[in-house]
This record gives structure tokens, C-alpha cells and sequence, in this order.
């Protein structure tokens, strides 16, 4: 007994759902290929479909088999709804949605309608065009999205919203805020006390973040010798010249940091005795003397710029502290390279 009420249910339940289902017939009249006619009208049943109100047929064939015998088919593509409502009451749906496709120039026109059955009233309507710009017929993807089209039209579906390019870069930002690392290497760099050096710099962060670096090079320190008759000569003493540390960036480029490296003098002042000219071996001697090795601490500030076009361009400046002699100096550099950014 229970399974008969069961059953009982579940087929009123079925019956109740169907008929609250409107049956509707989908025919296609156009200037396009029959092909072309079958595929347009086909992904319309099937949108039809998959919308819970609505049982949908296509009954093109059949509707211009009952047109062809009563000559109501107009060559241009154009329909007399009337007609086709007409046509298609034998079939038992209650509804037809009737599409025409017509060619201007270039330009082929698609309008569909929804008609009721019974009374001929249009209960939608809606259009679209397709301009080709070339002699030549429809493609596929072009049946296609007009049959998407036109169905949006008739069953009033929600359009996506167009992404505003200020939420664009909303977005662009959020995903960026999960992290971003800049790299870049520092081809070339010139700094005070006088050095040439090449540099790795790398950056963890968006506005705030920490980074590192590693600079290696040669530092030059000027010497200026006088000798016992008073004449006077030049010459250069090089070293190498290296430095690393860490970076705190409090926005963006910005950065402040601290690092050790090799502390030089940009300029040294001797008294050497020479003859009138200071030759090679004399010049080596006097070099021979400043071949002490100093090393410090380095605290700096600055901005480096990590592009998207592969360029780095860095600049700091502070100050040294000379471990060994307790002595400050000024310190700045520049440098200029690739970068390697958001990776």
C-alpha cells in the first residue's frame, strides 16, 4: 500500500512538473544553407532545454513541409508568424519561437520571436547582426553566438557585469599583496670613497618589504707622493672592494639598510724620495704601503627601482664605520642594471 501511494506521488509530482512546463516549437526560416538553418535552430532546442520552463521541439522540417505545400515561405527569409503559429498548432505546443535571417550589403540580420499558439500575440522579441566583411557565408563560432544571443534576448538572461578597469587594478593589487619578488643584478655601479662594482640587489614585498645585497668590485684611493726636492707625483692604489647587507623597504623603493664591507680612502698624501720623475718600481713600493685591509659597518639609505621593462636603477647613501679605528665617513653609490620583476 505504502509503495503504491509512493509511486502515486512521485508520478503527480512528475505530471505536476511537466505541465508547468511550456512545450515550444523552434523554426527557422532564413537566406542561410539548410545546414546552417539545422545548426541555428538545434542550439536554440537546446537552450531552450536546459531553461526548467520550457519543452522544446524543432519542427523546421516539418513546418516548412506544411508552408511549401500552402506557398507561405517567403524567399527573402522574412516570416509571417501568423503562418507558423498556424502551422505548428497540430503539433501540441503551446508556444513557437519563430528566427528569420536576412542579408543586407553585408550585414546578415538574425530576429527572433516568441508567439503564442493560440492568440498570435508576440510575447518577445529580440535581434542581432553580423557583419562579415568579406563574400562569404557563416561560420560555425558565427551561428553559434548569435543563437546565444538571441537566446539571452528571449529569456531575459543576466548579462556579466563589464569589469571596470579601476576594479581590474583592484584585483591586480589583491593578487599582488600574496607577495612579489624583485631581482636584479647591478651591471654596472660607481660609488664614493671611489669604486667600480657590480651588484646583485634582490626584494621581497609590495609597499613595505625586506630585501638583500651583494656588491663586489675594485675601490681606487688616489695617492699624492712629494718627494725631498720638492716635486710631486701620482699614483693609484686597487683594492678589492665588496660589501652586504640587508634592506627594510618602508614604501616601495624606499629603503633604509645595513651592511659590511671594505672601508678605503679616496685620497692618501706620502712623502717619498724620488728623483725627478717617479718611475714603475717606486710607484709599486709607495702602493706597497697601503696594503692594510680595513672593514666596517654600513648604514645607508636610499631608493631602488625594480621596472617592468628590465631596468634597475638604485641609489644610497650614509655613512661608514671604520671598526678598527673608531672612525665615520661618508658612503654613497649608484647603480644601473636588470631587473627580473613579479616574478
Amino acid at each position: 500500500m505504502m509503495k503504491r501511494i509512493l509511486t502515486l506521488c512521485l508520478g503527480l509530482g512528475l505530471f505536476m512538473n511537466v505541465s508547468a512546463q511550456t512545450k515550444i516549437a523552434v523554426y527557422v526560416s532564413s537566406v542561410l544553407s539548410e545546414e546552417r538553418n539545422t545548426l541555428l535552430a538545434d542550439n536554440l532546442v537546446e537552450a531552450f532545454a536546459e531553461n526548467d520552463k520550457y519543452i522544446a521541439v524543432n519542427r523546421s522540417s516539418a513546418v516548412n513541409a506544411i508552408l511549401s505545400e500552402a506557398h507561405e515561405i517567403l524567399q527573402n527569409g522574412h516570416i509571417d508568424f501568423t503562418q507558423v503559429a498556424n502551422a505548428t498548432k497540430q503539433f501540441g505546443e503551446s508556444q513557437v519561437c519563430a528566427v528569420s535571417v536576412i542579408k543586407l550589403t553585408d550585414t546578415y540580420v538574425f530576429r527572433a520571436s516568441i508567439v503564442d499558439v493560440e492568440t498570435n500575440a508576440v510575447i518577445k522579441s529580440t535581434s542581432y547582426h553580423i557583419t562579415k566583411s568579406y563574400n562569404g557565408d557563416l561560420t560555425y563560432n558565427d551561428i553559434y553566438e548569435a543563437s546565444q544571443k538571441l537566446i539571452n534576448g528571449l529569456l531575459d538572461l543576466p548579462k556579466p557585469e563589464p569589469v571596470k578597469q579601476q576594479q581590474v587594478e583592484t584585483n591586480n593589487k589583491k593578487s599582488k599583496k600574496k607577495g612579489t619578488c624583485d631581482i636584479a643584478w647591478g651591471i654596472a655601479g660607481a660609488g664614493y670613497p671611489w669604486n667600480l662594482a657590480t651588484s646583485f640587489n634582490f626584494r621581497y614585498g609590495t609597499i613595505v618589504g625586506l630585501g638583500l645585497y651583494a656588491d663586489i668590485g675594485a675601490a681606487f684611493t688616489h695617492v699624492s707622493v712629494e718627494s725631498a726636492d720638492n716635486y710631486f707625483a701620482s699614483t693609484t692604489v686597487t683594492r678589492l672592494h665588496y660589501a652586504a647587507g640587508a634592506k627594510f623597504y618602508v614604501f616601495q623603493g624606499l629603503n633604509v639598510g645595513c651592511g659590511y664591507g671594505s672601508l678605503h680612502n679616496p685620497l692618501e698624501r706620502v712623502k717619498y724620495n724620488f728623483g725627478s720623475e717617479l718611475d714603475k718600481n717606486e710607484a709599486k713600493a709607495i702602493r706597497k704601503q697601503f696594503n692594510d685591509n680595513r672593514n666596517g659597518l654600513l648604514i645607508h639609505a636610499g631608493y631602488d627601482w625594480y621596472s617592468n621593462f628590465l631596468f634597475f636603477l638604485g641609489f644610497n647613501g650614509g655613512i661608514s664605520y671604520d671598526l678598527k679605528n673608531k672612525k665615520i665617513e661618508p658612503m654613497f653609490n649608484l647603480k644601473i642594471g636588470l631587473s627580473f620583476s613579479d616574478i
